[in-house]
């Protein structure tokens, strides 16, 4: 997208170990905000730049499991670019999973990756947002929580949500979305 399109939300430094420094000018790193959007990997030690749409409201997502062991794997499958899914239970809609969270989303949400401790790890797009049920989920939504088969799906959910009653006729809602920077 042109420059003009994009406003820098954040400027700072990354040297791997230490917390983000301020890096003065943000408006002079513009072609490398628009490099980030692109989804080019951010490197150690280089600059960060979190960018946004003008007037765009940057809200806050995490995968809808409180199992951490799992939440982790689902952000570093996110962040390496496999998964490019997620469902959460209808009856949750609107419901914040823990601070870090926002809940209701909608097609288009920029939204930064957190873990449940309030980490982010990323910016993501929403691509689309729709509902199906636990018996019947398309293969686009399957293939995006990176795996094999409908059926691997269910065994995976049933394995993360031990807390839900896992019914075929579960109504779900479906996130997909396109990862747009990694925060290191």
């Amino acid at each position: 997208r042109g420059n003009s399109e994009w406003a820098v939300r954040s400027c700072g430094f990354h040297d791997g170990a230490e917390p983000l420094r301020d890096c003065g000018d943000a408006a002079a790193g513009a072609d490398f905000v628009f490099a980030q959007l692109t989804g080019a990997p951010l490197a150690r030690g280089g600059l960060y730049f979190a960018a946004r749409g003008e007037g765009e409201v940057m809200r806050n997502f995490s995968f809808w499991v409180d199992i951490p062991e799992i939440a982790n794997e689902l952000i570093g499958q996110t962040l390496a670019g496999t998964k490019t899914a997620t469902v959460r239970p209808a009856s949750s809609w609107g419901v914040p999973l823990h601070d870090y969270d926002s809940a209701r989303f909608k097609v288009g949400d920029l939204v930064e990756l957190r873990d449940a401790g309030g980490a982010a790890h990323g910016q993501l797009r929403l691509t689309e947002v729709y509902d199906c049920t636990f018996g019947d989920i398309p293969e686009r939504l399957w293939r995006g929580e990176t795996n094999n088969s409908a059926d691997e799906f269910r065994a995976d959910h049933r394995s993360g949500w031990p807390h839900v009653e896992l019914t075929l006729d579960l109504p779900l809602i479906a996130i997909h979305f396109r990862l747009i920077s990694r925060i290191p």
